[in-house]
């Protein structure tokens, strides 16, 4: 489940219109249908006025949709934050492994051609190592 598709669990919990919801987190219409990730602004500002909201539920699908208790003061770094940060964290590491899914796929692309023409047991035959006699 997307970080979108567990909003839209917890609008349903809560009853409130995607509409309503547009509208009290000063988001665009649409915002919900939109695919991809989020960020960390809009984050926020749907953690101010949904502060019921487990910010790890939110951002990862683990634990409760709902916060079981109030994030410690006094740490000097909210639960928020530090969710924003893993968000960050997150957001990198996906960008990263994007990269490099579309090396892979190249040097698929690659490798399929050059073997093109050829039956599957002739592919192997190829990539077996050569024994010296």
């Amino acid at each position: 489940m997307s970080v979108r598709q567990r909003v839209l669990k917890f609008l349903e919990y809560k009853n409130i219109s995607r509409t309503k919801f547009y509208r009290m987190a000063h988001l665009s219409n649409g915002f919900l249908d939109k695919d991809g990730g989020m960020s960390t602004a809009n984050c926020e500002k749907i953690f101010e006025v949904f502060p019921e909201m487990n910010p790890e539920w939110l951002l990862t699908g683990n634990g409760s949709m709902l916060r079981v208790k109030e994030p410690q003061e006094d740490t000097g770094t909210t639960a928020v934050e530090v969710l924003v940060g893993k968000l960050v964290e997150l957001t990198t590491e996906n960008a990263l492994l994007k990269q490099e899914n579309e090396a892979l796929r190249s040097a698929y692309e690659g490798y399929k051609d050059r073997f093109s023409t050829n039956t599957p047991e002739e592919n192997l035959a190829a990539e077996a190592p050569q024994s010296e006699s």
